[in-house]
């Protein structure tokens, strides 16, 4: 069989190009024997019909400065893009939607004729900006709702299109909206697998299907009261934790020197309790924390009349980094690290105290 995936014209001639779909080779003048499959035709024709009656609904919906920026029909769906300057909203997809389907059940016939291009345009034929025509040019109609300049394939009646269903929308250039949808049983296979999800999620939130945004809302509201309240325990759990932090204070140099192991916070909790730490003080203050548990992690920060003394928060915490196998860096008043190897972070701590020690003393 042979698969056409694209068609050119050559000096009048229209070319079909494609590929073999078995291994079978045919010498040169052999004579060959062409059949339409049916079904994919069909539904070529059923998306290109209803692509006329999309275009003709968009402008109708948004206004007459829609015009057509690209097109692709196929049997399984139909790609339409368009200018618009803004995105489209639910409310008018709905209308668009349910215009197309409007004029699918009132089913119109789709003539086929056939004008010199001066003539169609003067009938109100829509022709294509930047298309090139001949002198004699072909015009489909659904009925009296869509006229085009058009040389595809359609269907012979609105109704044969069935269901027409909107995919997607959205923007793909600066201007320029694409709208995805399909037709016909490939919109019942959309359809079934819409009431699937819906049907599953009934479940899933043990309702019926009709209360379905009820149940939604009513747990979304729920879950922002247990963030709050989350929110609120944190800040208190916070408050306990950085008093015994501060009850681990000791003073080296004529400086306060906290050095705390804080198992279950993270990287960036450490980091907050280590700014409160140092920012309540002022000064003459320096604060080490570490965690332990699935990683390593550790926050140095130093209050600025340390920086000015020449300590680096990025330099000292590579080297404490080091002894649990990790390694970091960071600005000269705050830095982070991590690590590997949780059984030395006491023994990181501990190191700490004596390059602290050093450092203040020299």
């Amino acid at each position: 069989m042979f698969i056409v995936e694209t068609t050119e014209t050559a000096e009048g001639v229209s070319l079909h190009i494609g590929r073999w779909q078995n291994t079978k080779t045919f010498s040169k003048g052999a004579s060959v024997q062409m059949q339409v499959d049916v079904n994919s035709r069909r539904a070529t024709m059923r998306n290109h019909t209803a692509t006329h009656i999309l275009h003709k609904a968009l402008r109708q919906v948004l206004g007459d400065h829609v015009k057509q920026a690209g097109s692709m029909v196929s049997p399984d769906r139909l790609r339409f893009d368009f200018t618009h300057f803004e995105s489209i909203g639910a409310t008018e997809l709905e209308k668009i939607e349910t215009i197309v389907n409007q004029q699918i059940l009132a089913a119109h016939n789709v003539h086929v004729d056939e004008k010199s291009y001066d003539e169609a345009v003067k009938t109100g034929a829509v022709a294509l900006f930047g298309e090139k025509y001949g002198d004699r040019v072909r015009i489909i109609s659904v009925g009296n709702y869509s006229k085009e300049l058009c040389g595809g394939t359609h269907i012979g009646n609105s109704a044969e299109i069935g269901l027409f269903s909107i995919a997607s929308e959205s923007s793909i250039a600066a201007g320029v909206r694409r709208i995805e949808a399909v037709t016909g049983e490939s919109s019942l296979d959309v359809l079934h697998d819409l009431r699937h999800h819906e049907r599953e999620l009934a479940r899933i939130l043990e309702c019926d299907q009709k209360s379905l945004s009820q149940k939604a809302e009513k747990m979304m509201h729920e879950m922002r009261e247990l963030r709050r309240e989350l929110d609120r325990l944190r800040k208190a759990d916070a408050h306990g934790r950085i008093a015994k932090v501060k009850a681990d204070a000791r003073q080296i140099a004529g400086m306060s020197v906290i050095l705390s192991r804080t198992d279950g916070l993270s990287v960036d909790e450490m980091k907050e309790m280590s700014d409160e730490l140092v920012g309540n003080a002022g000064e003459k203050t320096l604060v080490l924390l570490a965690c332990g548990g699935d990683k390593v992690g550790f926050v140095l920060k130093l209050s600025g009349d340390l920086v000015k003394k020449g300590l680096h928060a990025g330099k000292l915490i590579k080297d404490v980094a080091k002894i649990a196998g990790g390694s970091g860096g960071g600005r000269p008043d705050m830095a982070t690290a991590g690590g590997k190897d949780v059984e030395k972070i006491d023994l990181a701590l501990s190191e700490a105290e004596k390059m602290i020690t050093q450092a203040l003393n020299g």
